[in-house]
């Protein structure tokens, strides 16, 4: 036993803990001189001994300045019998105590029926309270319970709304009824048949009870377990707005479809970017909260409505959405940088929400090595692609894929970033599966470097800077030649070799600066390379744009 206490109850009171009548006689002697926080670890510690010693410990317990300390030891005291008077002491100390937590405590019980409602209401309300506190069953006839109270008690006034509140919440705002009801669902005898049926009783309570109660409900009562949905359609579409945002602020339901339909339609009554129902704003944003996510032809939905509401979806979503996938984050983050509808650089603030949401997801994969996490890493990396060849701003120069991606340039289309995103997505998957693992260590390399890179590192076989830089050279070199061979096409082929140029350049000195950033130890002697490299990389691409320049001419 001391093994089991050593981390709660100090050294030195160790000796209190020995289950012998010396062990009782020190932990009464010293009770009265310590704290309540020892004096409840030593009475958990001790109730493990069990016995006639601990029992007599518990009278010296329930003299104790502290209410909460007594009213753990009055629900250890069971089955008092009137008949010896030592007992019927001590139960009547008990319910003559004046705090009522002490006086009803050994009404509490794990199992409870209550078949007579009036006489449950009959009691006082903190032995009411008492019966449900530890309760994790029964739950039809407790709906049973409620349903006749707010039938008749509530009419009448012998009881309140917040009573009511009360009484629901200590029933079900506790770790072990959850915990008690999966364990039921999964049970031996009815596979969870029962605790289904009390489940869905109370879900039933909803529509029936004050809005007060019902967020209670709403709040805690189970809503699935694996695929098995506990709450009736008619209640779920019977909820108002504001029940709507209780349900979709927790993160253990689903209801992705049911989601996505409350926002959207929330989001067709937005008028420019404003909303005039607060209820309905709340909801919509909670809906995004949990288990929500946008296809490609959603988010251009979106990006298609007018600046307003299409602005106010893009705030919410890069503040309250956590489930998107990392390629939405990156298009949020890079359409609010560009917008200038918000006033005072209000949509930029939104931009930094949204990268820091896609810095947040891209943590939480850290541990995820599957297929969802490849997915979003390639689909990030196929997003800034379409970027640079279409980049948001209309004013700046694109530069379409080439080499081995150069089969995605006929799916760019002029002028819509996201479709031209979307088109090479839908290209990307007309690839036949071998020839597409072999385009990823392209597409690696090709659509920029960014923190997701460390995923691949060593998986596949991406180039380091020294590679890079005789990548680039080789790549000047077939650039030189083609753009000679083609005199013809003079501007497009210099717009084309521009382009190359710039995407390698790009590429290059992004992965030299990570090497920088990775290689600490190494720090001074990179830097130095990488100037150098820098320099001299930028003094070729000068010299081969002056011999092509001059070669067109």
């Amino acid at each position: 036993m001391k093994d089991q206490t050593q981390g709660v109850v100090p050294a030195h009171l160790q000796e209190l803990l020995e289950p012998t009548p010396s062990g009782k006689a020190k932990l009464i002697a010293a009770w009265d001189g310590l704290t309540p926080e020892t004096q409840i670890a030593l009475l958990v510690a001790r109730k493990k001994s069990g016995g006639y010693i601990y029992g007599e410990v518990l009278e010296k317990v329930l003299t104790s300045q502290n209410a909460y300390v007594r009213y753990l030891a009055a629900k250890d005291f069971f089955h008092l019998d009137d008949s010896d008077q030592r007992a019927h002491d001590i139960k009547a100390q008990i319910d003559n105590d004046p705090e009522p937590l002490v006086r009803y405590a050994q009404l509490e019980t794990e199992v409870g029926w209550f078949e007579d409602p009036e006489e449950f209401f009959a009691l006082p309300h903190e032995a009411r309270l008492a019966k449900v506190r530890k309760l994790t069953s029964g739950g039809e006839q407790v709906a049973n319970l409620i349903s006749y109270a707010v039938e008749h008690q509530l009419k009448n006034g012998r009881i309140s709304e917040i009573q009511l509140v009360e009484i629901v919440s200590d029933y079900l705002n506790k770790p072990e009824f959850k915990a008690s009801f999966i364990e039921r669902q999964f049970g031996y005898f009815d596979g969870g048949f029962q605790s289904g049926k009390d489940v869905e009783a109370l879900w039933n309570l909803v529509p029936a009870v004050p809005e007060s109660v019902s967020h209670v409900l709403i709040a805690y009562l189970p809503e699935s377990v694996g695929s098995i949905s506990f709450v009736p359609e008619r209640v779920l579409i019977g909820m108002n707005d504001r029940q709507l945002a209780t349900l979709f602020y927790r993160a253990d339901v689903g209801l992705e479809k049911f989601r996505k339909q409350k926002f959207f339609e929330a989001a067709e009554d937005l008028v420019d970017g404003k909303e005039n129902d607060f209820a309905k704003d709340h909801m919509r944003s909670a809906a995004i909260t949990h288990a929500f996510d946008l296809t490609n032809e959603e988010f251009a939905g979106v990006l298609s409505k007018p600046d307003g509401p299409r602005v106010k979806i893009l705030h919410d979503l890069a503040l309250m959405a956590h489930e998107l996938r990392l390629c939405l984050y990156q298009a949020i983050d890079d359409v609010l940088r560009v917008s200038q509808v918000s006033p005072m650089s209000g949509d930029y603030e939104y931009a930094l929400y949204a990268g820091q949401a896609f810095e947040r997801k891209l943590e939480q994969m850290k541990a995820w090595r599957n297929d969802y996490l490849r997915s979003n890493l390639l689909e990030l990396k196929l997003y800034r692609l379409a970027r640079q060849a279409v980049p948001w701003k209309n004013d700046k120069t694109g530069y379409p894929p080439t080499d081995e991606l150069a089969f995605l340039e006929e799916a760019v289309v002029k002028g819509d970033t996201w479709a031209t995103f979307a088109a090479f997505s839908k290209k990307w998957d007309e690839v036949d599966y071998g020839r597409r693992k072999e385009l990823e260590k392209s597409l690696l390399k090709m659509a920029g470097a960014g923190k997701e890179d460390h995923f691949f590192v060593g998986e596949q076989g991406i180039d380091d800077t020294e590679q890079l830089a005789d990548r680039v050279a080789s790549k000047l070199s077939e650039i030189l030649v083609a753009a000679q061979n083609d005199p013809d096409g003079e501007e497009s082929t210099l717009a084309q070799v521009i382009g190359k140029l710039s995407g390698y350049a790009t590429v290059a000195q992004e992965k030299t600066m990570d090497a920088v950033n990775s290689w600490k130890a190494e720090f001074a002697e990179l830097k130095g390379f990488h100037k150098w490299q820098l320099g001299l990389l930028w003094v070729v691409i000068a010299l081969l744009l002056a011999v092509l320049f001059f070669g067109i001419k």
